[in-house]
């Protein structure tokens, strides 16, 4: 139980970070620090990862490490087909989507396989990547921007899978169910406004 205190606290010292700085570009530029804020202050993005962690910990065993690591290769991905100008049609609305199905999937507790799953969160990953990756031509230092949104994805989405695997059996998986319902409520109020 010590490690989710720790990383609640660490989750939470992220979000007072200085936001101002994370989308100041330029000679200064944007680089590790901010790249780390990004996730945390886009709720798309960072109820993405939530859901994604809580759906992981229903599923136990292998799906502690291969859905992060799905999720974390289709944002590298996604950031580098930004970068490299290919145009993905549709992120806003496909991250709105892909909220919405992490939520349901942990909501359900769905029980695909362990690869399943992180062929699921790749695909939907790709476009959470891209989405921050349009930033990369503008830091000024872009490997370590990309360095630090994937270490915050992997931050947020490791305290959501410890959670939901504290929460999952017993008297508490009820709560779990309905945190992933909360997660699906608000993308599907993303996706109605997209």
């Amino acid at each position: 139980m010590r490690i989710i205190n720790k990383l609640t606290v660490l989750t939470l010292l992220s979000l007072v970070a200085p936001v101002a700085g994370a989308h100041t570009f330029g000679a200064q530029g944007a680089g590790f620090m901010a790249g780390m804020v990004h996730p945390l202050i886009g709720f798309d993005h960072l109820f993405a990862l939530i859901g994604a962690g809580l759906w992981a910990g229903w599923l136990g065993g292998r799906a502690h490490y291969l859905l992060p690591v799905g999720f974390l290769a289709g944002m590298f991905g996604g950031a580098m087909l930004a970068w490299g100008g290919v145009y993905l049609p549709m992120v806003e609305p496909m991250i709105a989507v892909s909220v919405l199905l992490f939520g349901v999937l942990a909501a359900s507790a769905a029980r695909p396989s362990a690869a399943i799953g992180a062929a699921i969160l790749f695909a939907f990953a790709l476009f959470h990547g891209h989405a921050h990756g349009t930033e990369l031509p503008q830091t000024a230092q872009p490997a370590l921007y990309v360095l630090g949104f994937l270490l915050t994805s992997a931050l947020v989405q490791f305290a959501a899978i410890r959670i939901s695997v504290a929460l999952r059996s017993g008297r508490f998986a009820p709560l779990l169910r309905v945190a992933g319902g909360a997660v699906a409520a608000l993308g599907g109020g993303w996706l109605l406004g997209n």
